[in-house]
């Protein structure tokens, strides 16, 4: 069977300062979906581009951040009528002093949540994927 629809790959990462603090952006009205609603650090990895790039990206774009540590946590797939995402998901300690909104147009803001208090119920609807897919390696720096 012939499409044009495309097969879609993207990195997500859930920062943290390395002291069980966690990071969360606020997506705005302007947003290209899931609008009002909370969202670890994310974006689509460009033509030619790794993995490890991608990420490496989109953490300065977003945040204004680089990585002091970083753990792959695996591999997760979504795929619906009209999109078929391969996402790889990553735990990335940050300085929490250098962060900023890169992107105001995306995000109406940033904020820093403890672990019991992410929003889960106001966040993009596979964030509860995320975090009971990665549950036993986000809890280990708690």
């Amino acid at each position: 069977m012939k499409t044009n629809k495309l097969i879609k790959i993207n990195v997500v990462f859930l920062c943290h300062d390395g002291h069980s603090n966690f990071l969360m952006s606020l997506r705005s009205k302007q947003a290209r979906d899931n609008q009002n609603l909370w969202d670890p650090g994310s974006g689509q990895v460009e033509f030619g581009e790794n993995i490890n790039s991608a990420l490496k990206r989109e953490l300065f774009e977003e945040y204004n951040a680089t990585a002091i540590k970083k753990k792959f946590m695996g591999i997760r797939e979504n795929i619906d009528k009209n999109e078929h995402w391969i996402t790889f998901d990553f735990l990335v300690e940050v300085d929490k002093k250098i962060i900023k909104n890169k992107e105001p147009n995306k995000f109406d803001k940033l904020a820093w949540f403890k672990y019991q208090d992410l929003p889960i119920k106001k966040s993009h609807p596979l964030f509860a994927d995320f975090l009971k897919k990665n549950k036993k390696t986000i809890q280990a720096i708690l």
